[in-house]
């Protein structure tokens, strides 16, 4: 079960990312996000605080309406990326894991390439499972085409992957290694 949360903590990571917290709400957690703002890219804190709601969420429609296409594309097109994301996080809730918080960090790189900005992000996803919280670390990138007014997202990928994807943008851009998930027993 362990590999399955992480596999789905990864695929999770992979597509977006944010801060968020939970409220009690007749005993379920209810994720809320803090919407934030950066100083010149004002729309990237709030897109991808409302990307992690729809993931943690299950919006998983608007989840994806709000990753870069490229890698929508490499995942086999919206349709097929919206069966294996419900799929695997039905699997994931049999086995009484649930998905409970995306939490971003300040960003540790933004360059703007060929027409492109690419802001990196720190993200840690948790997961609660049976056994504990599972938390992953990894990134996300958030990309514009247009100046800082629309933002796309994606994470997880590791430099190599960035670099087939966004050759240009890989001169510039570090993303650092995603970490596996740790299991934090309670």
């Amino acid at each position: 079960m362990l590999r399955t949360v992480g596999f789905l903590i990864f695929i999770a990571s992979v597509l977006t990312g944010c801060e968020q917290t939970q409220q009690a709400n007749a005993g379920a957690a209810t994720p809320t996000a803090t919407l934030r703002t950066m100083p010149g890219y004002p729309d990237l804190r709030v897109r991808a605080d409302k990307v992690a709601v729809y993931r943690v969420e299950g919006n998983y429609g608007k989840f994806i309406d709000n990753l870069h296409p490229k890698l929508v594309e490499a995942m086999g097109g919206k349709e097929n990326m919206l069966d294996s994301m419900i799929k695997d996080y039905e699997r994931l809730n049999l086995e009484g894991s649930t998905q409970v918080a995306m939490v971003i960090g300040e960003p540790s790189q933004i360059e703007e390439v060929g027409g492109q900005i690419f802001a990196v992000m720190p993200v840690r996803t948790t997961t609660k499972s049976l056994e504990g919280d599972l938390v992953a670390d990894g990134s996300i990138v958030g990309v514009s085409d247009d100046n800082g007014k629309n933002w796309k997202f994606i994470a997880d990928v590791d430099q190599a992957m960035f670099r087939t994807h966004f050759a240009d943008g890989a001169q510039k851009i570090q993303i650092a290694a995603t970490k596996p998930p740790a299991l934090i027993k309670q």
